[in-house]
């Protein structure tokens, strides 16, 4: 501010004395005309040349005589001309930095310079504004480029010193458009889907005499997923989101005498989660959990029944706050949720073939009904073009009774139709009788490589 005010002292002063000059040289020539001796004309003209050296010198003191802010016209006064479509994200940013003088590094630039930056930058904050108002007040724009009259046309002058001749040409713009884009109705996508499908296999085969033993063996894990959910760019305020899974893991059994294959895995679920916004990326949020198995799974070698379908099954239902992000780019995402008011049921259909007291529940009863509390966590992420990550995170407790599970699950995508997939699953069971090695952990690991289909 000070550096400015003493500026315009200075062109102040430059003023005053150019008036001086001029009015000494105007009374030189009207004394000449008048017959005065030249000696005032001398005298005159000796100070009009003292005056031009003070300009001189007072011009050398700066190095850039273009204000700092010059004042420039701007494309924002004109009417609103369509020229070309346009995607103008709505979480885009100006990616203008603001103009600072005092700056170490932009005080390195020469003053001619700078100017010429700053005049880029509001060219392209004039330029930025213009798109978002044509994107999103379309009603504004009364022009359109391919209905406006030709302008007047633009002709360049090349010299040719060394052939002592001149030609004329027209100046073309070659990146115009050269025809009027058609017209194509946008369809607003409501819901967003994907489905995921994958079956993963690993076989081994050993003759009866291999010197180290052993037995052949087969395994295939299919994994089928389906997820739906509402487009968060339509409705910005609503979180609905469904995922529909169901994981089935085969094995052969050779030293099963009464089944050729055993169940590993097992395991039908569905979550969905409704929530209503609260402030930026927290949501209000209703989520509900159910998981079973679909095929009955039994003792190697007898016909004691494991599992079956609702044997066991589980329902949970929270109402809390749920933590939703994601990035631009669409690799990363996460949800936290945080439900301090929980509901869960457990399920036992088959109490005379299944203990129901394997699962937590009362000998005799199909339910248990627990209330207490729950925290899950999803999140899945993009680390390459062939490499992903999905982990979720899952822990109830009624304050006397704990259960949690963490799975996570690593891709390698080969190609479009092969992939490597690393499974791990660790849970915790406070009702399970105490293991001698893992007490009440549990522990499932499966690496595979198979087929996977992807839309």
């Amino acid at each position: 501010m000070i550096r400015r005010l003493f500026t315009y002292i200075l062109f102040a002063s430059a003023s005053l004395l150019t008036l001086q000059a001029q009015s000494a040289g105007s009374a030189t020539t009207d004394t000449i005309n008048n017959g005065v001796s030249a000696d005032i004309d001398t005298e005159a003209s000796s100070d009009s040349v003292d005056t031009d050296d003070e300009l001189y010198i007072f011009a050398d003191m700066f190095d850039d005589s273009i204000p700092d802010t010059p004042v420039r016209p701007s494309m924002l006064y004109l009417p609103l001309i369509f020229q070309q479509p346009i995607c103008i994200d709505a979480y885009d940013t100006i990616p203008v930095e603001p103009y600072n003088p005092l700056k170490p590094a932009e005080m390195k630039l020469r003053p001619s310079d700078q100017w010429l930056r700053q005049l880029e930058r509001n060219n392209r904050f004039d330029m930025y504004q213009s798109y978002r108002t044509i994107v999103y007040h379309p009603d504004l724009v009364h022009y359109n480029i391919w209905d406006m009259p030709e302008p007047p046309k633009q002709y360049v002058i090349t010299m040719a010193p060394d052939k002592l001749s001149m030609s004329i040409e027209e100046f073309i713009i070659k990146d115009a458009p050269s025809e009027k884009p058609q017209r194509e109705d946008v369809k607003i996508k409501k819901w967003i889907r994907s489905f995921n499908a994958s079956v993963q296999f690993s076989q081994a085969y050993l003759s009866d005499n291999w010197y180290q033993g052993g037995t052949s063996n087969l395994n295939l894990l299919g994994n089928f997923i389906f997820h739906a959910k509402l487009n968060p760019n339509v409705y910005t305020k609503l979180l609905f989101e469904n995922t529909i899974q169901y994981k089935i893991g085969l094995n052969s059994a050779p030293q099963d005498s009464l089944r050729s294959y055993a169940i590993n895995e097992d395991m039908f679920q569905i979550n969905s989660m409704l929530g209503i916004k609260a402030i930026q990326k927290w949501y209000y949020t209703l989520s509900l959990q159910f998981k079973t198995q679909i095929f009955n799974n039994y003792t190697a070698n007898t016909n004691n029944m494991k599992a079956s379908f609702l044997s066991p099954g589980e329902l949970n239902l929270g109402l809390g706050m749920t933590y939703s992000t994601a990035n631009k780019k669409g690799t990363f995402n996460l949800n936290a949720s945080m439900a301090p008011v929980s509901y869960n049921m457990k399920i036992c259909r088959e109490i005379e073939k299944i203990k129901p007291e394997w699962f937590g529940i009362e000998p005799g009863r199909h339910f248990a009904h627990q209330v207490g509390s729950k925290m899950e966590m999803t999140m899945n992420w993009k680390i390459s073009l062939n490499v992903s990550m999905s982990t979720r995170f899952f822990v109830f407790t009624d304050y006397d009774y704990i259960q949690g599970d963490l799975e996570n699950t690593l891709n390698f995508s080969i190609n479009k139709y092969l992939s490597t997939q690393l499974y791990m699953h660790l849970r915790y069971d406070s009702s399970r009788d105490s293991d001698p090695t893992w007490k009440k952990w549990q522990f499932k690991e499966i690496l595979s490589l198979g087929f996977s289909y992807k839309i």
